[in-house]
């Protein structure tokens, strides 16, 4: 059985009142006439008589149609009730305004869906809609794609509707030359809706009926949203994409039973943080492209939402999420999507959440999930995710990832899409190389031994030069030692009320070995102190238990001079070496000259001599034991012995 006509006018069809008659007794529901480039030929009154089953008509498509052939199309209709009339892409031969002769049958009509789209249409003359046959039937009034300028006082007709349901006014183009009041009429008083600005808040009363608003697409920028909105009403679903506002830092209040919030590419440059927090029913919640992942406080815009189900933040810029983000939907929140903002890691505000099913994290900048990430969407069984345009990555770095996808691809909604960055090449997608995922192994390991060998020989190399080091500088290293221990022994000498040995002066330090002792500690010792000269000599004044090197150098540094009392037994002990050394250092240390005196006893040749002292030896004073036993020329020596020790 017929139950829909199609009419094709291109080629300018005649409609004559008869020529639909064949139809009369048959139960077509619906009238469909579509055009492109011409109008119709004359139109008879009641050429859509016959059809007295009639519940819809749509117009379609149509370069011009007058507001004659308008009327006579819907003069057959006075009365009668439709289900739908839709008139589409259809201009009234260049009128703004729906009034007149064009709106002269339409009141009779009781329709309950209207959709007057892309039409060109300004303003309707809504006093001639008003108290008529479709005033009392309207449900759905659509007007989207026109030149409506004045959006208040279309909002103010639509909402005296007593049946109306939805409404939808979005993107309203702009014609040049023409100024854009919007909502303004909704702040002055109106007596088709109830309206109240008190205590800098705008309240408004919707119809109970009201389920959905869209004003999406439209040019609101002349509108200030910064004062409080209460709204009153059982609205479920409101659509505001793409709007041009002034400013939004005022809340909307009320709507105890709204459920889906739609907001995209609003262009404010700061929104209260409490904008819709009072809205506690919404359980569909979408802002995308607005700029709020700049706004420190955007965690506080879904608080109290306690019934949040679906969350839309996708092209936000977001970057990183507040650890508290989704307090208040632990329990509730089972699809989120962040796509397309900046995220380099899945936000461990997540982590909370324990009913989640899916997340879409696209279009970010994650080149792989970490093994916090992995555990908690392995926590969760029901979750997926979305990682595709991510700047992922297929690398030895990222084998555990690419195991977790291997064995949890069917937890990858895009998986057979995802692509990474393998061996720099881009795009490679990433189920080819889990196909292959054993040969990176294999590189991978080889890359880790690689590594670890030269790792290992670089610390060989290192411990080599740090020996050689050692052992080049080896006096000079103990020389450090030797100090800092000697600055500890200090520090406690200080507050344990101890003598410094700093204070107690001597005027030589003698060296000497074993093969000398008796000179050393009788005949030079004698000679020396009986003229007042204070001597240290380890056999006479070092304390037993002390580290050897902590006590040369206290001596050395408590000492004017340090005699070297050179003979072969000497240089045959790695000691006295040690001694010189430091007693080196310590003369480029303080700068000092002459702080060095060497007996010969025994004739050594220069060859023979330590190179630490043949470095300096311009600086050290030599003194010759004399051999021969002579009294006089061992007079000589002590004499001159001692004015080197007396000499400043």
């Amino acid at each position: 059985m017929i139950k829909t006509l199609i009419f094709d006018t291109r080629k300018k069809t005649r409609f004559r009142n008869d020529s639909l008659s064949c139809f009369e007794k048959t139960d077509i529901r619906e009238l469909k006439i579509y055009g492109a480039d011409g109008a119709f030929r004359p139109l008879e009154a009641d050429f859509i008589r016959p059809l007295h089953s009639l519940e819809s008509i749509v117009v379609d498509s149509f370069k011009m149609l007058t507001s004659y052939v308008f009327s006579r199309l819907l003069y057959p209709l006075q009365n009668r009730s439709l289900d739908k009339f839709y008139i589409t892409h259809t201009y009234f031969d260049r009128i703004e305004r729906l009034s007149g002769e064009a709106l002269e049958y339409l009141p009779t009509i009781c329709i309950k869906h209207l959709n007057i789209h892309n039409c060109q249409i300004q303003d309707i003359d809504f006093n001639r809609l008003r108290d008529s046959k479709l005033w009392s039937c309207l449900e759905t009034f659509k007007v989207q794609e026109n030149y409506f300028s004045m959006l208040g006082y279309f909002f103010i007709f639509t909402l005296g509707l007593p049946k109306i349901s939805h409404i939808d006014a979005c993107c309203q183009l702009v014609r040049q030359g023409t100024s854009d009041d919007s909502f303004d009429p909704l702040l002055r008083s109106s007596s088709e809706v109830k309206t109240q600005k008190r205590l800098g808040m705008l309240e408004i009363f919707l119809p109970n009926n009201t389920k959905y608003v869209s004003f999406s697409d439209n040019d609101l920028s002349s509108n200030d949203l910064g004062a409080d909105i209460f709204i009153h009403g059982n609205l479920e679903i409101i659509q505001l994409k793409n709007l041009r506002l002034g400013t939004c830092e005022g809340r909307i209040k009320g709507l105890q039973k709204l459920k889906v919030l739609e907001i995209r590419q609003w262009n404010c440059q700061t929104m209260n943080p409490e904008f819709i927090t009072h809205l506690t029913s919404i359980t569909n919640l979408s802002i995308t492209k607005s700029n709020i992942g700049h706004n420190a406080k955007t965690f506080q815009l879904i608080f109290n939402l306690t019934y949040l189900t679906y969350l839309d933040f996708s092209e936000n810029s977001f970057d990183e999420l507040h650890p508290y983000f989704f307090q208040s939907q632990i329990q509730s929140l089972t699809n989120i999507s962040f796509a397309e903002n900046s995220f380099k890691a899945i936000p461990k505000a997540l982590f909370v959440l324990k009913n989640l099913q899916f997340l879409d994290f696209r279009f970010n900048l994650i080149s792989r999930l970490t093994s916090d990430e992995i555990t908690f969407i392995d926590g969760l069984n029901d979750l997926k995710i979305s990682l595709g345009g991510n700047a992922l990555r297929c690398s030895c770095e990222t084998l555990p990832f690419l195991h977790w996808v291997q064995e949890n691809s069917h937890k990858i909604k895009d998986y057979d899409n995802l692509t990474c960055l393998y061996n720099n090449v881009p795009y490679i997608k990433i189920s080819a190389v889990i196909g292959i995922l054993h040969k990176l192994e294999i590189s991978c390991i080889s890359h880790i031994w690689l590594g670890i060998s030269i790792s290992a020989l670089i610390c060989l190399l290192l411990l080599v030069f740090l020996g050689f080091l050692l052992y080049k500088f080896q006096p000079d290293v103990r020389y450090v030692i030797a100090r800092f221990r000697r600055t500890l022994r200090k520090l406690y000498q200080k507050e344990s009320g101890l003598p410094l040995l700093e204070n107690m002066r001597y005027h030589a330090f003698v060296s000497y070995g074993n093969v000398n002792y008796t000179w050393a500690c009788f005949d030079l010792w004698d000679t020396l102190t009986k003229d007042g000269f204070r001597l240290i000599l380890r056999d006479r004044n070092f304390d037993l238990g002390e580290h050897e090197s902590t006590v040369i150098l206290d001596a050395i540094d408590c000492s004017r001079r340090v005699i070297f009392v050179l003979t072969h037994d000497f240089l045959e002990n790695e000691w006295n070496e040690y001694h010189i050394q430091i007693a080196r250092l310590h003369a480029f240390r303080n700068e000092t000259t002459n702080f060095i005196i060497v007996i010969l006893i025994d004739d050594i040749p220069p060859h023979e001599i330590p190179k630490s002292l043949q470095r300096i030896w311009i600086r050290v004073k030599c003194l010759r034991w004399p051999k021969d036993g002579n009294r006089r020329s061992i007079l000589s020596f002590w004499d001159e012995l001692r004015n080197e020790l007396t000499m400043d």
